[in-house]
């Protein structure tokens, strides 16, 4: 037996999916699921704000850079399987949603931006940014080519060397406040 999935709500989180791998099986499917993707987890199509749960309804709500992560390169995998511009577009609005709301001085960015600084995601980043969401920063720069994704992804992984390392502790801090203490 196999179990059904039945829930109308999901979120998309850390597990990188395998879209070429899915593509050979069913093209079709991925391309429905990168378009689902698109539609309820990206809530403003101007700005690129995400919500990692689908509520199905279009409202804003976490807004974490990881899940963003996920869904650009969701799109960055749909644009070069497709050559169609719109996905590598997508992609690059949602990178730059997160890249115009960093510390301009620091390049330090909340792993949340919209939550706000009455939560610690909305006012501090932290290791998920410096290591997932520049990971799927990276991973759309191989799917595209596309240097957006490079440089956004090595000015975060500079500024968390910069400003993350202990020295006298020889040790990297987990949280970091976006002015870099």
């Amino acid at each position: 037996r196999v179990p059904v999935y039945t829930e109308l709500y999901h979120e998309i989180a850390v597990e990188k999916a395998r879209w070429s791998m899915l593509a050979a099986v069913k093209p079709a499917a991925v391309a429905n699921e990168i378009q689902a993707i698109w539609q309820y987890h990206v809530v403003n199509k101007a700005t690129g704000e995400t919500n990692r749960h689908d509520t199905g309804d279009g409202n804003p709500g976490r807004d974490f850079a990881m899940c963003a992560g996920d869904c650009l390169s969701a799109f960055a995998y749909e644009y070069q399987r497709t050559g169609n511009r719109q996905w590598l577009d997508r992609a690059k609005l949602l990178a730059n949603y997160y890249w115009q709301k960093r510390n301009t001085a620091t390049n330090l960015v909340a792993n949340s931006p919209r939550t706000g600084t009455g939560r610690f995601d909305g006012s501090t980043f932290d290791t998920s940014v410096a290591g997932l969401y520049a990971g799927s920063l990276l991973d759309a720069y191989e799917a595209t080519d596309d240097p957006l994704f490079r440089d956004q992804a090595v000015a975060y992984l500079k500024a968390y060397a910069r400003y993350g390392y202990d020295a006298a502790a020889g040790k990297f801090w987990g949280t970091l406040n976006l002015d870099g203490t």
